[in-house]
């Protein structure tokens, strides 16, 4: 269902679900997806797949964050990261990074409330993965993002997989990046997206063997800013 059924003056999207009244979010149109393709299933048969709900497959260790301490940051960088993971930057940012209640009660979500200082700073959030793939494998990064009301100067979001070969020396790169257009956000409206870089193949020309997988989401800035993002059940599953 797309539309808010609270809505007593008009037909209205669900929050977030549209970003202009009109057209669809990234969420909405998954949304939208899952609800045809429910409706196709019963039509023609089929099994209804929503990628972010595969929790129990994923190579993502702690990837709802309910263990919500024992991550690594970086000088300039305060607060809890969830265990596993990795809070990191590049530039001259600061960041204070805390898990909340994710808003669906489904796991936390992790928090990062960033300042920027010049053109090209970002705060990159990572995790290796270092068992349960081989050389050959397909896999899939999906991740819910959405960044708070208010944000200057943000410029990207994006979320990356990296495969890495022949003893960490060389890698194959897929990325999904949400740009922070005018229409989406102008430097100061709310957003929630779904980025999920394509199908990785764990194979290089070349290259005879497969090390590990790292996963990464990176919000950089344009110039001196700030934004608060939030990133919501990680999965990475092979397909």
């Amino acid at each position: 269902m797309l539309v808010d059924p609270t809505s007593t003056t008009s037909i209205a999207f669900k929050s977030g679900y549209s970003y202009d009244g009109t057209h669809l979010t990234n969420i909405g149109a998954r949304a939208a997806g899952n609800d045809f393709a429910a409706w196709a299933a019963t039509q023609i048969g089929g099994t209804v797949v929503d990628l972010l709900a595969l929790n129990a497959s994923t190579l993502a260790t702690n990837g709802r964050f309910t263990t919500a301490t024992g991550g690594s940051t970086v000088t300039g960088i305060s607060g809890s990261v969830p265990a596993s993971w990795g809070a990191n930057k590049g530039g001259t940012p600061t960041a204070n990074v805390s898990t909340g209640p994710a808003p669906d009660g489904v796991g936390n979500e992790f928090i990062a409330a960033i300042t920027s200082t010049a053109n090209s700073d970002r705060l990159l959030f990572s995790q290796q993965i270092t068992t349960g793939l081989a050389m050959g494998d397909k896999v899939r990064l999906a991740a819910e993002i959405a960044v708070d009301a208010g944000s200057v100067n943000l410029r990207s979001v994006r979320a990356y997989a990296t495969a890495w070969f022949d003893g960490v020396t060389v890698n194959v790169v897929k990325f999904d990046m949400q740009p922070i257009a005018a229409h989406l956000n102008g430097s100061s409206g709310a957003y929630v997206n779904l980025l999920s870089p394509d199908i990785l193949t764990l194979t290089r020309s070349g290259s005879t063997t497969f090390d590990r997988l790292d996963i990464a989401f990176a919000a950089e800035f344009r110039g001196p800013g700030s934004a608060t993002i939030r990133i919501r059940k990680v999965v990475v599953v092979k397909v």
